[in-house]
């Protein structure tokens, strides 16, 4: 009984990748791959084997660098867009000189008048802009 196992490939010429598959076929390194059984062979094995599937699923499971910083942006921008409303109203809040009922800040003994005209000055000239609102 013969050692030998034969496989016919039948390359339709109107399938695209037949058609591909035959050009690659015959425009092959005839000194590296000298028949067509060779060429075949070595394809299969080189796509098929072990050690390939293996190495694309480790190269499929890489996370790169730039993953992890597009990650991180992402998380920070949400993170950023729940929480700015919430802290420039108290910011503002602050700003207008509200305080929530029964907190003190201790004994206030100076005049506030110069304060708070300070403070109003001071927030007429925070650029806003960067919020997208206009």
């Amino acid at each position: 009984m013969s050692k030998t196992r034969t496989a016919n490939i039948r390359f339709d010429m109107d399938n695209e990748m037949h058609l591909k598959a035959w050009q690659l076929l015959q425009n092959r390194d005839k000194n590296r791959f000298s028949s067509y059984s060779q060429t075949v062979i070595q394809a299969l094995i080189e796509l098929l084997s072990e050690e390939t599937c293996e190495s694309v699923r480790n190269a499929e499971s890489i996370i790169t660098l730039s993953d992890i910083s597009e990650t991180v942006e992402r998380a920070a921008e949400k993170a950023i867009e729940r929480t700015l409303p919430s802290f420039l109203a108290g910011y503002m809040a602050c700003a207008a000189g509200f305080t929530p009922e029964g907190y003190a800040f201790g004994q206030i003994t100076a005049d506030t008048t110069a304060i708070e005209e300070k403070d109003e000055d001071a927030a007429d000239d925070i650029d806003f802009d960067f919020l997208g609102l206009n």
